[in-house]
């Protein structure tokens, strides 16, 4: 089965900064509803279409193809106390760069 509109699709990824460092390595494979719903970011979306299963692929992105360009003036300053405590794995996961995904795709139709 190939990955298509209407298809559930699992995965596992690698992400790497632009320097090649790799910042996350899921174990628990992630899963999302294809076809333009907004459940992965586009461009990796659209490499991922017409794959099927134990297929792997390479996307690299851009700031403006994932969360946009690092800007200073957005940067916020909180306690620390004023959060919950989280895994440094869990911090990880909000990085966004450059980035490379290293993926092995599962996927089955939405309706099973």
């Amino acid at each position: 089965m190939k990955i298509a509109k209407d298809t559930v699709v699992s995965l596992n990824y690698k992400l790497f900064d632009s320097s090649g460092e790799l910042l996350e390595q899921v174990e628990t494979p992630i899963s999302y509803l294809h076809g333009g719903y907004d459940g992965i970011f586009p461009l990796v979306e659209e490499a991922l279409h017409g794959k099927k299963v134990g297929d792997q692929c390479s996307v690299t992105m851009q700031p403006d193809d994932a969360f946009g360009e690092y800007d200073h003036n957005l940067v916020e300053v909180e306690a620390r106390s004023s959060f919950r405590r989280m895994s440094r794995s869990a911090c990880n996961s909000r990085a966004v760069r450059k980035m490379q995904m290293m993926t092995t795709i599962c996927c089955s139709p939405w309706w099973k």
